[in-house]
């Protein structure tokens, strides 16, 4: 199994672990040739082994960010909670403000962002990203119909006191 085609970070740990063991038996035979270090990303087992450290590194880059993703989006629903609370017992002017942090909050962390190459866990990412999007998307929609925005009144006109 190649590096693109890794399912998950165990594959690329145990490939990465099979090309240190080869790194170490072809330094521990004396009759191979000394590899300069300047050299080695472009000569095997070097390269293999270069080439895995920095996919494990990109995997683990990618899975954080998958969780950034997730804690900022719900510090966005915490904000719509607070602003539907607002809404509710308060004035217009603190809901309006905590609705806005909310989604923004949402729409940025749950927005596309764009890394080089693509492995299963950008595409994880991607998938999380949409599902998050989509979810904000939604909730806007119940909070514009709690809120009675689109009726013809208003929501400063229908508000409960």
């Amino acid at each position: 199994v190649g590096i693109r085609e890794a399912k998950s970070l165990d594959e690329l740990v145990q490939q990465y672990d099979t090309a240190h063991r080869l790194v170490k038996d072809y330094e521990a035979d004396e009759s191979n040739p000394k590899i300069e270090y300047g050299e080695r990303a472009q000569t095997e087992p070097y390269k293999s082994e270069l080439r895995l450290r920095e996919a494990i590194i990109e995997w683990e880059t990618k899975s954080r960010i998958i969780s950034e993703t997730r804690l900022y989006w719900m510090f966005g629903l915490l904000f719509l909670a607070v602003g539907l609370a607002a809404y509710r017992w308060l004035n217009s002017l603190l809901t309006m403000s905590a609705l806005i942090v909310a989604f923004s909050e949402m729409i940025y962390w749950s927005s596309p962002s764009y890394f080089s190459g693509f492995s299963q866990e950008f595409d994880r990412l991607l998938t999380n990203k949409l599902i998050l999007a989509l979810s904000s998307f939604l909730l806007l929609l119940i909070v514009a119909y709690v809120t009675k925005t689109f009726d013809p009144g208003g929501p400063s006109t229908q508000r409960a006191s």
